[in-house]
């Protein structure tokens, strides 16, 4: 391995007046993209001297040099814009021109913007819009990236990324999934109206987290379900959960599997169906206070860390509570009266109360809501709905292919960089050495 000696000599000039550590570290930081600038265009000199002497030594006679070239080459990076004029060496016996260090340090033609100085922008365009993430990556750093280039890169490097890899070989025990509504437009701005953006998550079991398993626009429950018995092992699939949502159950819950019902949206969703009975809020009063007590919807995590697993017969009492409670819910809403919310009783009974099947044969607690998949969506929400309004299909998935990868895997973010940067054999800094004169 090669070692590269470079002496550089920097003069700092203070003023009279008294010095800040503040100031101190200003005045060093503004100076950093001028010696990134300097050490970059030293080096490639170097790099430059070393491949012109390969060539005249491997053929000598051969090689002549011949100026530079007539241009200087833009390379915009993280500290700012480099320029550089390539050396050039006459072939004699083809009498044709090239760069050494062109083949030496192989780069993309044609491109100014270098990979590595859009990392810090599109890092920022996960939480904020383009424009702001290019203003602000501007206000930070030396560097500069129109809104449109960040775009453009940042779909780019969504492209080369593959898609959801097969996930048989992970034993995922738990899958969750729901979905929302995102404004569509086409590639002219025109508003085409609401799209399904949908989710899903998988967890190892109890206690461990959900990950993003995949994700789906405009697509129905059947062909998710297809997608997901494709990448995942159902086999091993024991609980689903959502929130509800006609479908999920009927195409995602598979032989085997059981079904846990958000009861936050259990809750929340009878108040919407008494409402299409035709209760205002007022009369809705006692079937509301009603289901409050059920032990399947006033339970919450801290009441259920206090129970120990001797405690069978007090969950099986809990179990068998909540499905009489349900019953006595059923005979409070008259057939003729209230048809929706009676259907909609039957239809909760039978998945309210998984998570105490469960316990009794596992002693552990499964979620008794669909807070994971939640706590993901909000992640995601404010920047599709209120930071970018409107998107393309393509600008969605783009976006969503880049920012789960960012969010949710953060510990292969950096190895996905490295296979974009196509960094190789970076050059390490092993020694430094500095020494002061006042003049």
């Amino acid at each position: 391995m090669k070692e590269l000696s470079i002496s550089v000599e920097i003069r700092f000039q203070f003023s009279e007046e008294s010095l800040t550590l503040s100031g101190l570290i200003v005045g060093i930081s503004r100076s950093l993209p001028d010696i990134g600038k300097a050490l970059m265009q030293t080096i490639m000199r170097a790099l430059e001297e070393k491949a012109i002497a390969f060539y005249q030594q491997k053929s000598p006679g051969r090689y002549a040099r011949n100026g530079h070239e007539s241009k200087e080459r833009r390379f915009r990076t993280s500290f700012g814009t480099v320029s550089y004029r390539y050396a050039q060496l006459l072939n004699v016996v083809t009498k044709k021109s090239f760069s050494p260090l062109r083949r030496a340090l192989p780069f993309e033609p044609y491109k100014h913007y270098q990979k590595e100085a859009l990392k810090a922008p599109i890092n920022l365009a996960i939480h904020m819009s383009y424009q702001k993430a290019s203003s602000e990556y501007s206000a930070i750093l030396p560097a500069e990236v129109s809104k449109s280039t960040l775009w453009r890169h940042l779909h780019h490097f969504s492209d080369q990324m593959n898609g959801w890899p097969n996930l048989k070989k992970i034993p995922y025990r738990f899958l969750m999934v729901d979905g929302t509504g995102v404004t569509l437009m086409d590639h002219r701005k025109v508003t085409l109206g609401k799209a399904q953006l949908r989710f899903a998550l998988a967890s190892l079991g109890p206690g461990t987290r959900f990950d993003p398993v995949g994700f789906w626009l405009n697509r129905n429950w059947e062909s998710i379900s297809r997608d997901l018995h494709k990448r995942l092992d159902y086999n091993q699939l024991e609980v689903l959960f959502s929130d509800g949502e006609p479908g999920i159950r009927d195409n995602l819950q598979a032989p085997g599997m059981r079904h846990q019902r958000c009861q936050w949206h259990a809750k929340r969703d009878f108040q919407f169906i008494l409402y299409m009975d035709g209760l205002k809020k007022p009369q809705q009063k006692p079937f509301l206070d009603f289901m409050k007590k059920i032990p399947a919807f006033s339970l919450n995590a801290t009441t259920l860390e206090t129970i120990k697993p001797s405690d069978v017969d007090k969950v099986k009492e809990l179990a068998e509570k909540t499905k009489q409670d349900l019953k006595k819910l059923l005979q409070m809403l008259d057939a003729n009266r209230y048809p929706k919310a009676r259907a909609y009783v039957k239809h909760l009974a039978h998945s309210v109360d998984t998570f105490f099947a469960y316990w009794l044969e596992n002693k552990t607690w499964i979620p008794l809501t669909t807070n994971a998949i939640e706590s993901a969506f909000s992640r995601f929400t404010n920047r599709i709905k209120f930071i970018g309004k409107r998107w393309t299909e393509k600008g969605l998935f783009g976006w969503l292919n880049f920012a789960v990868k960012k969010i949710f895997f953060p510990d292969a973010w950096d190895k996905l960089w490295e296979q974009f940067l196509q960094i190789n054999h970076a050059p390490k800094m092993i020694f430094l050495k500095t020494s002061f004169a006042w003049l």
